[in-house]
């Protein structure tokens, strides 16, 4: 770029990702430096954050006020610029099909992408995704799994991120290629992929527990492969996904979704299986199919220890995994009658040092569960009750200044804020003084049951009998979060 043309102020626009993955567009201008001979970002601004399925901006206030001439349009991102509904088909670049006008830079980075492929090499990946896809779809689909890895940006942004990237043998791909050679992934291949996987992970668990024995006094306790089990949910805009519905969505509530759930080796970190689903079925009523799906496809579950949190949490399901001879840590919520009845009957447990452990900050007792049958046998279920006394008095002490900041207000005559208000309400009752003025006072009563079972927390399992050796496998599950 010269002089002239720096000198002429032009408004540049480019994007970044953040840490959390969301794009953002941004502004600049060039300025000249006649010193370095070299043209230097003179001024930077803040555009708004760009939608990566539509291309759409949500162009910021500080953004309009300086810029009011972008105000009352929609704005999309395309040609490395904004443009309007009207012009984005004209302004988005043509990308060649072949690697015409491709250039790799001259300085790439190769930290990342170097490790990420060897890593695909080392661990059998690229050799799974070429039983199941072919050679030449496996490197695209490694490639663009790497891109995604690294950069975290929108596929179109897949030849720009490469020509900056060491990655050897990877080509540029247009859109419309990106686009054929997903299409190419559908559900019967990702299972078969997925079973790949399982089989390598299984054998390496196997070698793991030969090696553990082998090192211990015989008749010693080696757990069997640990598997980690999350899903999450993603919003999607499309309207031909046949699993995507409206769900609880965190984000986005006015998007439909899809659930995605994953299967993770507690060791590698890796996942064996996944399992797409209707984004309007919730965590506990698509855990039995979770389960059937991984009998299915090959998984021995009898040989498993599940781990899972307090969204798969129900009798229905502790059952299914019974019957299907699964050992599992299941975290529970604090809501079962008998689960209540037992943490009444040991509170004054949680006191005693001998139920405390300092490196874990939370007090245990072991409690029999209600009794459980499995194929007309009974079976032994240990329910680990778990009471972080921190936690209690924090948890606590926030409500009892939520109520005591509303109970000023309202006795003064002022208005408490709605969410303040749906937060306190249930703790406060109100009276009147012989003026007829309304007096509002704290429902101990109502405090007292709300905060009974404050920093409580289960864990079920039908495999671990120690308590704090049970919490720590627990606790290890965001694994799965990784992955």
């Amino acid at each position: 770029m010269d002089s002239s043309e720096n000198a002429s102020g032009k408004m540049n626009f480019s994007t970044y990702t953040d840490k959390q993955g969301r794009t953002y567009v941004y502004t600049y201008r060039n300025k000249w430096d006649p010193k370095k001979h070299q043209s230097r970002i003179a001024e930077r601004h803040h555009v708004g954050r760009l939608d990566p399925q539509t291309r759409q901006v949500r162009v910021g206030k500080a953004f309009l006020a300086l810029h009011p001439e972008y105000a009352g349009r929609d704005w999309y991102w395309a040609g490395n610029s904004l443009v309007s509904a009207q012009d984005v088909g004209e302004a988005e670049p043509q990308e060649p099909a072949s690697d015409e006008g491709w250039e790799q830079n001259e300085t790439v980075s190769m930290g990342c992408t170097w490790a990420a492929r060897e890593y695909c090499i080392l661990h059998g990946i690229r050799d799974d995704l070429k039983s199941v896809f072919g050679a030449d779809l496996a490197e695209k689909l490694m490639d663009l799994a790497i891109f995604q890895f690294d950069a975290g940006q929108a596929m179109m942004l897949y030849s720009d991120w490469l020509s900056g990237v060491y990655l050897p043998g990877a080509r540029p791909l247009s859109s419309q290629r990106i686009s054929e050679v997903l299409e190419q992934v559908d559900r019967d291949k990702l299972k078969a992929y997925f079973k790949l996987r399982f089989k390598r992970s299984a054998e390496e668990a196997r070698q793991r527990s030969a090696l553990i024995k082998a090192s211990l006094k015989p008749g010693s306790y080696v757990p069997p492969q640990m598997l980690a089990l999350d899903s999450t949910s993603i919003s999607t805009y499309s309207e031909t996904i046949r699993d995507a519905a409206y769900g609880h969505a965190k984000q986005n509530p006015e998007l439909r979704q899809v659930n995605l759930a994953f299967v993770c080796d507690y060791v590698t970190g890796e996942a064996v299986f996944a399992h797409i689903y209707e984004g309007s079925i919730n965590d506990a009523a698509s855990f039995r199919e979770i389960l059937f799906q991984m009998r299915d496809e090959g998984i021995e579950l009898d040989k498993m220890l599940l781990v899972t949190d307090r969204g798969y949490s129900s009798i229905m399901n502790t059952q299914k995994s019974l019957e299907l001879n699964l050992r599992f840590v299941q975290g529970v919520r604090v809501v079962e009658d008998s689960v209540k009845r037992k943490f009444d009957k040991h509170r004054k447990d949680f006191e005693k040092p001998a139920c405390q452990s300092g490196l874990l900050e939370v007090a245990a007792v072991t409690a029999p569960d209600a009794e459980w049958r499995s194929n007309r046998q009974d079976v032994k279920v240990a329910l680990h009750l778990y009471r972080n006394n921190i936690r209690a008095a924090k948890e606590s002490f926030d409500l009892l200044k939520a109520i005591e900041k509303a109970l000023k207000k309202k006795n003064e005559g002022r208005s408490v804020d709605s969410q303040a208000w749906q937060d306190v309400k249930n703790f406060l009752t109100c009276t009147k003084d012989d003026s007829g003025r309304p007096v509002w006072k704290p429902d101990y009563e109502a405090i007292e049951k709300e905060t009974r079972y404050y920093g409580c927390f289960v864990i079920r399992t039908n495999e671990i009998a120690d308590p704090f050796a049970a919490l720590e496998i627990y606790r290890e599950r965001n694994v799965v979060e990784q992955s």
